[in-house]
């Protein structure tokens, strides 16, 4: 059985990370800017990547054991979620003149 304070950890990671992507579009949008889409995009993976990877290693977790389906749906998760979907992001974002004013013209 999980304890109290178990779930109040979990419960707050869980609002920091809709926080941060959250923020994560606004921010990318002013950044497009400056910095080429695909340049953003991995940027956005990269940072992603050293986050989880600072999180495994504070709490001190062991590395997975993956079986062989494990690897295809692993691969498909970095190619579609890793690669395409910020990609696909900027270049929408790219694309869309301001969306504070396109949402409140409604």
């Amino acid at each position: 059985m999980r304890s109290y304070r178990t779930e109040q950890i979990g419960a707050a990671c869980a609002l920091i990370a809709v926080a941060l992507f959250g923020a994560s579009t606004p921010l990318a949008r002013v950044l497009l800017a400056k910095i080429d889409p695909w340049l953003l995009a991995a940027l956005l993976y990269l940072g992603s990547g050293i986050g989880l990877g600072v999180a495994r290693i504070l709490m001190r977790s062991k590395a997975p054991t993956l079986t062989r389906a494990d690897w295809l749906w692993l691969l498909q998760a970095v190619l579609l979620g890793g690669i395409v979907a910020p990609v696909l992001l900027v270049f929408g974002l790219q694309g869309v003149a301001d969306p504070v004013n396109i949402s409140l013209s409604d």
